[in-house]
C-alpha cells in the first residue's frame, strides 16, 4: 500500500496513452461510444477525449495525494518531477506523442507537480506557524 501511494497517478494516463494509441494503433480521433442527451443530441466521445478526462480524474486524486507534509508526500513530489520531464522528452522527441491530446496530458502532470509542492509547501509553513504560537 505504502509504494502504490508513491507513484504518481499521472503516470498511469501517460501509460495508457502509450498502450492505447502507440502499441495498438488506435487513431485518436476514433468515436469509443455515443450517448444520447435528454435534449435530443448525442455526446460522441472520441479516444483523445477518454484519455484526458481520465488524466484529469487521476490529477485530481493525485492532488488530494500532496496535502501533507511527510516524507512519502515529499518522495511523491520527486516521482511527480520525473513524470513530468519523461512525458515532456516523450512530446518532444517521439512523434506518436507530439498530439494535442499529448500536450493537455504533459502540461497537466506540469500543473500537478507545481500544485503538489505549493501545497506542501503553504501546510508545512501553516504548520510551522501554529507551532511557533504556541510556544
Amino acid at each position: 500500500m505504502r509504494i502504490a501511494r508513491r507513484i504518481p497517478f499521472l503516470a498511469f494516463s501517460i501509460i495508457l496513452y502509450y498502450v492505447l494509441v502507440s502499441l495498438s494503433g488506435i487513431p485518436l480521433d476514433r468515436t469509443l461510444f455515443s450517448v444520447p442527451l435528454p435534449s435530443g443530441a448525442g455526446l460522441s466521445v472520441t479516444l483523445a477525449e477518454l484519455l484526458i478526462l481520465i488524466a484529469i480524474i487521476l490529477g485530481f486524486f493525485e492532488l488530494l495525494g500532496s496535502t501533507s507534509a511527510t516524507t512519502v508526500a515529499i518522495i511523491s513530489h520527486g516521482l511527480q518531477m520525473i513524470v513530468f520531464l519523461v512525458a515532456l522528452l516523450l512530446f518532444l522527441l517521439l512523434p506518436v506523442f507530439g498530439t494535442a491530446t499529448f500536450l493537455i496530458i504533459t502540461m497537466m502532470t506540469l500543473i500537478n507537480t507545481i500544485a503538489g509542492y505549493s501545497v506542501s509547501i503553504m501546510r508545512a509553513r501553516r504548520d510551522f506557524s501554529f507551532e511557533r504560537d504556541m510556544s
